[in-house]
C-alpha cells in the first residue's frame, strides 16, 4: 500500500502538489473566516433587534407622555380657575365661553372637556363626529338629559342639535375615580357616552374653600388617536406596537389597524382581550411579563419571525404595558445579503488566488523547463542557448549558474564572455530604475485624498489610486484597469436616465483638449448606488497629440447636505421672524439697528430701511407710563450686564407718529461660537389687550357677573378687613329675595335675573355711599355697615323694605326678607354676628315669605287665564267634576277640598307655554306638542316650592299619565299613578271634549261619556270612569 502511494506520489509533479496544497489551504482559510464572521453576525442580531425594540419603546412612551400631558395641563390650569371663583359656572354665558376657549386652544387629541357637579349637573364642550365644537348642558332645565348645542365660527351658541339622553356624571367612572382619589388622576378606560370608541379621562376634584368636593373637572380623550400615534412610529420602521392594560390584558391601542373593542350583533360594546387577537407573539410577551421575565421574546406571525419586548408605563390611574415587535427581516435580509456577498467574494478570491497561483507557478516553473530545454539543446551542440535569468531566487541562481557555465564554455569556445556580461548588467540597471519610478508615482497617487484615475484615448482606465477605489466601492485596481470608466462609473444621470458617451463632459473635454470642472453630476459605485460628485478632467497631450486624460474627483454629498441645511435654517429663521406675533429687533454690538420684523415696524412706526444703522434708542423710544420719565436703554443694559433682561411694568412705547403703546418686552445678548457678544435681540409685544383682560379678570374675581355688586369672596375679605375697633359699632345686614325659585319656575330664569338686578339697583339707591353691598350667591345679598348702630340699621332696613314694595316688575311680586345684627364689642366673634343676622333674616322670611308665594300662585293663575281664553272656565269645571267624583267615592270633606284645589291648579304649568300655542286653531306641530307636554313638570316645580301647595304637586305632575303606561311625563301605569291624578285625568278629558275649543267642536255629554268608556282600562281608570258616567252624569250605558 505504502509502495503504491509513493509510486502515485512520484508520478505527480511538484507543480501539481504545490497547486493542490495551495487550493486546500486557501479554501480552509476562506471557509474558516466566513464561518467566524457569520457566527458573530448571527450572535449580534438579537442584540441589535433588542436595541431597536428598546429605542422604539422609548419613542412610544414619549408619544404616550405627550398624548396624556395635554389633558393634565388643561386640568392643572383651568380647575383652579373654577375653584378660586375666577370662572363662575352658574353663569351660563361665562361658563360656555370658558369651555369653548379651552377646546379652541387645545385642538389636538382632546375630544371633550366637562364639569360634573355633586348635584348631578353636567356642563362642557365637545367635538362632534364632524370635528365641530358643541356646548353640553345637563341640569334641571334639561330634565337630567345631556343636550348638545351648536356653536358657530364666532363662538355664538346656536340651536339644540342633539338630546343624548339621560346622563348623570356622578355614576361615570372618571367622576368616581377622581372623587375617591381626592386628587388628579386618570380614569379606567370606558366606552364613550355617545361615540363607539374607547375613552380615557383625566379628572380632578373641584373643591370649595372648606375643602368639600363640589364636582369633578374632566378632560376626555378618544383612544383611537393613540392608534394613529403608534402607527406614525411603528409602521415606518417596519414594526408594530400594542398597548394593553397590565392587570387585565385588555387592548388599549395598536398600530396594526385592528379594533381594540367589539360591537355585538345586539349592539353591545365590549373590550377585546389580547388573547382573542391573532397576534400570538404579543400574547406570549404578555405571559412572559406576568411571569416576571423581561427577556426578548421570539415567535412567528404567519411565516414572519418576530422579536418582541415590553415596557411598563404608569401614570396616576394608569398601568399599561407597551409591547413592541420587530420583524427579523428588518436585519435578516441585510445579514443574508452580506453573507451571500461574502461567499461570492470568497469564491471570487479563491478563483483569483488559484488563477494568480497558476500564473505565478507557471512563471516560477517555466525557468526549470527552460533549464531542461537549454541543457538538452546545449548537449546537442547549441552553445548559444541561454536561460533568461529574470529572478533572484533559487531558480534564478540555478539559471545564472547554468548561464555562467554555458558562457564560460561558450567564451572558451568563442571568446565572448566579457561582452555578454556587460549587456546583462545594463539590462538589470534599466529594469531597476523603471521599477523605482513606477513605485514612487504610485505612492504619490495613493497619498492623495481625492480620487484619481487615468484614461487612455478610448476612455479605458490606465491607473487608479486608493482614494478612488474607496469612493467607488472597489477593492483592487484590477477591477477597473483596462475597463471603460464611463461605462463603469459615469453611465447614468442622477435620475437613472442613461448618459450618452459622446455628450459626457469628460470625453468632450478630452476631445477639445480642455480642462473641465463639474459639480452637478453623480458617479456610480460598484453596488450600483450613486453619490454627488465634483470632478476635474484634464487631457494628457504628448507631442501635440491627445493620448488620454486624468480625472480627479470628490464625494460632495455631505457638502451639498450642509449647504441645504444652512439654506433651510436661514429660510426657517426668516419665515419665523416674519410670522411671529411679537415685534423683534436685533442690533449689532454698538447698539445700531440691523433687523426689524413687520410687527416691530408696525409698533414703532419705522420701516427696516429707515431704522437700519440708527441707534436703538432713536427707533425704540420708551417712557414710564405713570411718571413720563424716559426709560433706560435695554440694549445698553444687555451689553453692560451681558445677561437677559426684562422691561419694568408700566412701560409705554412712543412710535414715530406719536402713538403710545403699552408694551412688555425682554432683551438678550447674541453670542458667537467663542462666547463674544455680537449684538442684542429685543422681543416686545403690545400689552394693551392683555392688560385689559387682566383688569377684567380682576374685576370678575371681586364682582358678581349678573348684578355688578361685590361677590362673596370680596364681601368675606371686607368683613375680615372691617372687623376692627375703629369700625364699631359694625352692623351686618342679611337680605334674601323671597320666592326667587318660584319666580324662575313660573316666569322663567330671565325674569328671575331681572328680579335680582332690580333688587341690586334698589339697594344701591337706598344705601349710603360708604356702605358695602354684595351678592352672596343665589337669592342672598349682604350690606356691610361700619360705624352703624342698631337704631340706624333699623332705619336702613325700613327704607329697603319700603323701596322694594315700590319696584314694579311685570306680574312679579318683589318681596325681601331682611335681618341684621350689630357688633358693639371688640371681643365679640364676627362669625356669630353673621349667624345672628342670618337668623333674623330667616325669621323675617318665615313671616312674609309664605304670603308672597301664595300671592305669586294667584298671579300665575290670573296670567294663565289672560293668556288662554277658556282656561278659567276649564279649571273651575274640572274642579267641580273632581269634587263630585270624590264625594261619590266617599272621600272626607277635607280631602275633597284638596282635590278641588289640585284641579284648580292642574294646568298652572301652562304659564311657560306661549299664548299663540295655547290658542292655536289648527293641529299642533310635534315641537309644539312637546312644549305642551312639559306643563305638568313645570306645575310640579312651581307648587313644590310653596309650602301650602307642596303636598298637591305630585297630583299635578301625574295627571296626564295613562293606565297602560303610555302617558307622560314618566310613563307610570295602573295604581302607580296617584288616585287624585287619575280622578283629574277623567274630569280634565271630559271637560275638554264637551267645551268649545279653537281646534275642535264640542261633543255631547253622551258622546264624551262613550269616549271615556271606550278608553277606560287603557287611558283612564275603569272604576273612576264608571263612577263618573253612571253616578255623576247619571247616564246608563
Amino acid at each position: 500500500m505504502e509502495r503504491n502511494y509513493k509510486r502515485f506520489i512520484g508520478k505527480i509533479s511538484i507543480k501539481t502538489i504545490i497547486l493542490i496544497s495551495f487550493i486546500v489551504s486557501v479554501a480552509v482559510t476562506v471557509g474558516g473566516i466566513g464561518y467566524l464572521i457569520y457566527s458573530r453576525w448571527s450572535s449580534s442580531n438579537d442584540t441589535v433587534i433588542k436595541r431597536i425594540a428598546d429605542d422604539m419603546n422609548i419613542q412610544i412612551i414619549h408619544q404616550i407622555d405627550q398624548y396624556l400631558n395635554e389633558p393634565e395641563h388643561i386640568i392643572e390650569v383651568n380647575s383652579g380657575l373654577v375653584e378660586k371663583g375666577v370662572v363662575d359656572l352658574s353663569d351660563e354665558a361665562q361658563r360656555d365661553k370658558f369651555f369653548l376657549n379651552i377646546l379652541n386652544t387645545h385642538k389636538g387629541n382632546v375630544n371633550s372637556v366637562s364639569f360634573g357637579s355633586e348635584l348631578g349637573e353636567y356642563y362642557g364642550a365637545r367635538k362632534n363626529e364632524n370635528d365641530k365644537i358643541e356646548i353640553i348642558r345637563n341640569n334641571e332645565e334639561t330634565g337630567g338629559n345631556s343636550w348638545y348645542f351648536s356653536v358657530d365660527e364666532e363662538g355664538v351658541i346656536g340651536d339644540l342639535v342633539k338630546d343624548a339622553g339621560r346622563f348623570d356624571p356622578r355614576t361615570r367612572e372618571w367622576y368616581k375615580t377622581a372623587k375617591n382619589a381626592n386628587e388628579f388622576t386618570f380614569s379606567p378606560i370606558y366606552k364613550h357616552f355617545v361615540v363607539d370608541d374607547l375613552t380615557v379621562s383625566a379628572a380632578a376634584p373641584v373643591k370649595n374653600e372648606n375643602g368639600v368636593i363640589e364636582g369633578v373637572f374632566g378632560v376626555h380623550l378618544l383612544l383611537s388617536g393613540l392608534n394613529e400615534a403608534l402607527e406614525e412610529i411603528a409602521v415606518p420602521a417596519g414594526s408594530y406596537a400594542l398597548i394593553v392594560e397590565k392587570d387585565t390584558g385588555n387592548m388599549v391601542a395598536n398600530s396594526l389597524g385592528e379594533d381594540n373593542y367589539a360591537i355585538g350583533l345586539d349592539s353591545s360594546f365590549g373590550r377585546l382581550h389580547l388573547s382573542y387577537t391573532e397576534n400570538r407573539v404579543a400574547w406570549k410577551t404578555y405571559q412572559e411579563y406576568l411571569k416576571g421575565n423581561s427577556d426578548l421574546v421570539s415567535g412567528y406571525r404567519g411565516k414572519e419571525k418576530l422579536f418582541s419586548k415590553y415596557e411598563e408605563f404608569s401614570r396616576p390611574g394608569i398601568d399599561w404595558l407597551v409591547i413592541t415587535a420587530v420583524p427579523e427581516s428588518l436585519l435578516g435580509n441585510t445579514l443574508m445579503e452580506a453573507v451571500d456577498d461574502s461567499i461570492k467574494i470568497g469564491l471570487l478570491s479563491l478563483i483569483a488566488s488559484i488563477f494568480v497561483f497558476i500564473v505565478i507557478s507557471k512563471k516560477l516553473f517555466s525557468p526549470i523547463d527552460e533549464i531542461l530545454e537549454a541543457n538538452k539543446r546545449f548537449s546537442e551542440g547549441d552553445l548559444k542557448r541561454r536561460i533568461k535569468a529574470s529572478r533572484n531566487d533559487e531558480i534564478g541562481r540555478i539559471a545564472e549558474s547554468y548561464n555562467e557555465m554555458a558562457e564560460r564554455i561558450y567564451t572558451l569556445v568563442n571568446n565572448l564572455e566579457e561582452e555578454v556580461t556587460d549587456r546583462t548588467n545594463g539590462i538589470r540597471k534599466v529594469n531597476s530604475e523603471l521599477r523605482e519610478s513606477k513605485d514612487s508615482l504610485q505612492l504619490i497617487l495613493d497619498s492623495a485624498a481625492e480620487g484619481i484615475y487615468g484614461l487612455d484615448k478610448d476612455g479605458n482606465c490606465t491607473f487608479v489610486n486608493k482614494s478612488a477605489l474607496y469612493l467607488l466601492g472597489y477593492s483592487s485596481p484590477e477591477e477597473l484597469l483596462g475597463k471603460n470608466m464611463h461605462n463603469m462609473i459615469h453611465h447614468s444621470r442622477r435620475d437613472g436616465m442613461p448618459m450618452d458617451y459622446e455628450t459626457c463632459k469628460v470625453q468632450v473635454g478630452m476631445k477639445q483638449g480642455k480642462g473641465v470642472r463639474v459639480d452637478d453630476e453623480v458617479f456610480w459605485r460598484r453596488n450600483n448606488t450613486s453619490f454627488n460628485v465634483e470632478y476635474f478632467s484634464y487631457p494628457q497631450i504628448e507631442n501635440g497629440e491627445i493620448i488620454g486624460g486624468v480625472v480627479t474627483f470628490n464625494d460632495i454629498t455631505g457638502k451639498l447636505k450642509l449647504q441645504k441645511q444652512i439654506y433651510n435654517e436661514k429660510e426657517q429663521f426668516r419665515t419665523t421672524l416674519l410670522s411671529v406675533g411679537d415685534g423683534v429687533i436685533s442690533t449689532d454690538n454698538k447698539g445700531r439697528v440691523e433687523v426689524m420684523n413687520p410687527v416691530a415696524e408696525m409698533l414703532t412706526g419705522w420701516t427696516q430701511d429707515e431704522a437700519k444703522g440708527k441707534p436703538f434708542d432713536k427707533v425704540f423710544h420708551i417712557v414710564n407710563e405713570r411718571t413720563g420719565e424716559l426709560c433706560e436703554n435695554p440694549v445698553e443694559r444687555v451689553l453692560e450686564s451681558m445677561e437677559i433682561i426684562e422691561l419694568a411694568n408700566h412701560t409705554v412705547l412712543i412710535s414715530k407718529d406719536g402713538r403710545r403703546v403699552p408694551i412688555e418686552d425682554s432683551a438678550a445678548p447674541i453670542r458667537s461660537e467663542d462666547g463674544t457678544i455680537t449684538g442684542v435681540v429685543i422681543v416686545f409685544r403690545d400689552f394693551t389687550e392683555k392688560r385689559d383682560k387682566l383688569k377684567e379678570i380682576e374685576y370678575l374675581s371681586f364682582h358678581d357677573h349678573l348684578t355688578g355688586l361685590y361677590n362673596r369672596r370680596y364681601m368675606e375679605d371686607s368683613i375680615r378687613r372691617l372687623d376692627s375697633s375703629r369700625n364699631l359699632p359694625f352692623t351686618i345686614l342679611a337680605i334674601d329675595v323671597n320666592g326667587l325659585k318660584l319666580t324662575n319656575d313660573a316666569f322663567g330664569h330671565r325674569m328671575g335675573d331681572n328680579l335680582l338686578m332690580n333688587v341690586a339697583s334698589m339697594l344701591k339707591r337706598v344705601c349710603r355711599e360708604d356702605d358695602i353691598i354684595g351678592r352672596m350667591g343665589g337669592d342672598e345679598f349682604m350690606v356691610l355697615l361700619p360705624r352703624t348702630d342698631q337704631s340706624m340699621a333699623e332705619s336702613i332696613k325700613i327704607r329697603i323694605e319700603e323701596a322694594s314694595r315700590e319696584v314694579k316688575l311685570d306680574s312679579v311680586i318683589v318681596s325681601l326678607a331682611v335681618g341684621y345684627a350689630t357688633k358693639t364689642k371688640k371681643e365679640e366673634d364676627i362669625s356669630a354676628i353673621m349667624t345672628l343676622a342670618d337668623n333674623n333674616m330667616y325669621k323675617d322670611k318665615l313671616k312674609y315669605g309664605r304670603l308672597m308665594r301664595s300671592q305669586t300662585i294667584e298671579i300665575v293663575l290670573k296670567n294663565i287665564n289672560l293668556k288662554y281664553d277658556k282656561e278659567q272656565i276649564h279649571t273651575e269645571r274640572v274642579s267641580q267634576y273632581c269634587a263630585a267624583i270624590a264625594r261619590e267615592m266617599d272621600f272626607p270633606d277635607a280631602e275633597i277640598e284638596k282635590i278641588k284645589t289640585s284641579a284648580i291648579l292642574h294646568d298652572i304649568g301652562k304659564i311657560t307655554v306661549p299664548p299663540e300655542i295655547l290658542n292655536k286653531p289648527g293641529r299642533l306641530t310635534p315641537e309644539e306638542y312637546e312644549m305642551i307636554k312639559k306643563h305638568p313638570e313645570t306645575g310640579y316645580q312651581i307648587l313644590k316650592s310653596v309650602d301650602e301647595y307642596a303636598s298637591l304637586a305630585n297630583y299635578v305632575l301625574y295627571h296626564h299619565e295613562r293606565i297602560d303606561g303610555t302617558g307622560y311625563p314618566e310613563g307610570l301605569k295602573g295604581e302607580d299613578i296617584p288616585l287624585v291624578s287619575r280622578i283629574i285625568a277623567v274630569a280634565d278629558a271630559y271637560e275638554a271634549m264637551t267645551s268649545k275649543r279653537s281646534y275642535q267642536a264640542p261633543r255631547t255629554r253622551e258622546e264624551a261619556a262613550k269616549e271615556l268608556l271606550r278608553c277606560s282600562g287603557t287611558q283612564f281608570d275603569s272604576e273612576i270612569v264608571g263612577i263618573f258616567v253612571r253616578r255623576v252624569l247619571g247616564l246608563d250605558f
